[in-house]
């Protein structure tokens, strides 16, 4: 009888100890795996381990992404700690490792020993399997993952056009750094309950999927956008036309331009890049602002016609003046001006010094002839002003040279002196006009394009008339910082008062005359600089008594000159 009563005894000890064992694991697993929307999301099966599309936004272009299902996975266990025992403590467990893992991975030896641990099969980096991996191993796929994406291509789009950067150019990093200790964790030895639930979860999903947590540096970002803003931004263009090869004119449409918005645009960057992009070619529209041309207030189509054209030649000039010249003609050849609106020369060739591109030559300054910046330029305003009297256009400010110049009759120049010369003029006509410019072999030609209105029976005739003239006078002066014997002299200017006149003829016949202008030249003697250095007593007062009396021509007979 006792025998029998141990033999059941040990019977019940024994099956009690089988339906423990079958009992806790079906417990477990009730316990880590509730419902599957306690852990997961609605669209869990088309996000583990498989390529998803980003939700469209107005900031970015298309783009392919990779997401990670099994951190969800964990974290929904530990929001239902009600139902469940993923808690707190166990998502450490997992992201972590176990402290006996941990010290067995920093016991383990190089290679895949039965002291190193290694990732349980299933575990994927992104897309790449790390099943059976060590430590080093899934590190190196880490950083070839990086090396990949740093090269993908992210496209900046405005609406006038785009630019590619590389990722990595924005200073692509992964802010999940323990990813590999992660991936380390779902081992395939060590806590029992976490085996357990990582094997439970590979069983349900085929593959455990970690994901980088890619970030881009915001300053990084602006500094690439600094850069490329030379490429994305674009000014506008006005329509315009051009003069072709047979001398007649076509006319091009306006376009518009855009301009970036630095920091609105980095934002939109780093927002897309750390919350969007998940790896290949991807983009951005940039904040952006069009720039639309200003509009010619005449119809351009008009302008085909010459209706004042005029001609000069430098080809005597010293290399520099020759230079300004070119210089001045090249930066106004194609200018368009409207219809009421006026030309200004100062203002269009813009300030002349070193700095801005032009030489020192000869120019005229009190009557005397020196070197500045921009000398020579008078001559282009001088051959603008008679081709804008071919053309009948109103002149509102011009002013003649203090001396008479060489190139163009007296009564017909057009000086240019800093702020005190300028010459403008007036688009009096019905359509804008087009200035040509040729400077070409010392010769310098203007060619007025516009919109001919006037009778083609109708001519006109631009001439300048002598109304008073005076010669110069003589004079002498003594320098003693030159050499007896040494003469030098300057002016030697007749003046002048002159009238420039338009006539006008129909069929060849004077019908009218009307005054364009009146220019003053004013007489500048003649003065001989007598050196006096060494001069003998007797010499150097009788070239002194004829100074004083004003008596040049006996100053220079006294030093036998």
């Amino acid at each position: 009888m006792r025998k029998d009563k141990r033999r059941r005894i040990a019977v019940a000890i024994i099956a009690f100890i089988l339906i423990f064992m079958m009992v806790v694991p079906l417990l477990l697993s009730m316990t880590v795996y509730a419902e599957p929307s306690d852990y997961v999301t609605a669209n869990l099966d088309d996000s583990y381990g498989v390529n998803s599309g980003a939700d469209e936004d107005s900031s970015y272009g298309s783009v392919s992404s990779e997401t990670d299902n099994y951190d969800e996975y964990e974290s929904a266990g530990s929001q239902s700690a009600a139902d469940s025992e993923y808690t707190d403590t166990d998502t450490a467990s997992v992201e972590s490792g176990s402290s006996s893992d941990q010290a067995e991975e920093k016991t383990g030896t190089s290679g895949n020993t039965d002291n190193e641990n290694v990732c349980a099969e299933g575990v994927h980096i992104e897309n790449v399997d790390v099943s059976g991996m060590t430590r080093s191993e899934v590190q190196a796929v880490v950083d070839q993952k990086m090396k990949e994406l740093s090269s993908d291509l992210i496209y900046l789009y405005t609406e006038m056009g785009s630019t590619a950067v590389s990722a990595g150019s924005m200073g692509l990093t992964y802010e999940n750094k323990d990813i590999v200790d992660q991936a380390l964790a779902l081992a395939s030895k060590g806590d029992i309950l976490k085996r357990y639930k990582a094997d439970s979860y590979i069983k349900d999903h085929g593959q455990i999927v970690l994901d980088l947590d890619l970030k881009v540096d915001p300053v990084k970002v602006k500094e690439r956008v600094e850069t490329e803003k030379s490429v994305l931004n674009i000014d506008p263009v006005a329509a315009g036309i051009f003069l072709n090869e047979d001398g007649t004119m076509t006319s091009t449409e306006a376009s518009n331009g855009v301009k970036i918005s630095i920091l609105p645009s980095v934002s939109r960057i780093v927002e897309y890049m750390d919350t969007v992009w998940h790896g290949g070619t991807g983009g951005v529209n940039m904040s952006d602002q069009v720039l639309e041309p200003e509009e010619h207030k005449g119809d351009l189509t008009l302008v085909k016609d010459v209706i004042g054209t005029a001609t000069t030649d430098y080809s005597g000039g010293a290399s520099g003046r020759i230079y300004n010249i070119e210089y001045a003609a090249s930066i106004i050849d194609g200018t368009i001006v409207d219809p009421g609106d006026t030309f200004n020369f100062a203002e269009t060739v813009g300030e002349q010094d070193e700095e801005h591109g032009w030489k020192a030559a000869g120019s005229i300054e009190d009557g005397r002839a020196v070197d500045t910046y921009g000398g020579g330029i008078c001559q282009v305003s001088t051959t603008l002003y008679l081709a804008v009297l071919q053309a009948e256009l109103e002149v509102t400010e011009r002013y003649p040279h203090s001396m008479e110049v060489n190139y163009v009759e007296p009564g017909l120049d057009a000086a240019i002196a800093d702020d005190i010369k300028n010459f403008q003029f007036k688009n009096n006509t019905d359509a804008p006009i087009y200035l040509n410019v040729v400077a070409d072999g010392g010769s310098l030609t203007f060619n007025i394009y516009g919109h001919e209105t006037r009778d083609p029976s109708r001519t006109i005739k631009i001439e300048s008339r002598v109304i008073e003239s005076e010669d110069y006078t003589t004079t002498a002066t003594l320098d003693s910082s030159l050499e007896a014997g040494t003469v030098q002299f300057s002016g030697g200017q007749r003046g002048l008062v002159m009238e420039a006149w338009k006539t006008i003829y129909f069929d060849g016949i004077e019908r009218s005359e009307e005054q364009v202008n009146t220019s003053i030249y004013e007489m500048i003697p003649l003065t001989y600089i007598i050196g006096t250095n060494g001069m003998d007593d007797a010499t150097l007062s009788a070239v002194a008594n004829a100074v004083q009396t004003g008596n040049a021509e006996s100053a220079l007979a006294a030093i036998g000159w």
